[in-house]
């Protein structure tokens, strides 16, 4: 059984693509059985279709201005300091 560092690992490069048959069904199987690694492969996609849109210029989605204002709130977050 693969663990969530791999399954996550591999759904973030282009390895799977070019992984073997085995490999691929392990990742599959993993991601029915982990929530957590499956939502981490459903944000990657999104995020991916909303900078193939951007960079093709075409109109925000409404589904794609929120995950991009969600991301900027999260880089703006990373960016105050903290307390102290």
């Amino acid at each position: 059984m693969l663990s969530c560092r791999e399954v996550t690992s591999l759904t973030a490069s282009d390895r799977l693509a070019s992984a073997g048959l085995r490999q691929r069904l392990a990742v599959r199987l993993h991601l029915l059985m982990c929530r957590h690694c499956r939502r981490y492969a459903r944000q990657l996609r999104a995020v991916a279709r909303a900078v193939r849109e951007m960079a093709r210029g075409t109109e925000p989605t409404p589904a794609r201005a929120a995950l991009e204002a969600r991301l900027l709130e999260a880089i703006r977050d990373r960016q105050r300091p903290g307390p102290g």
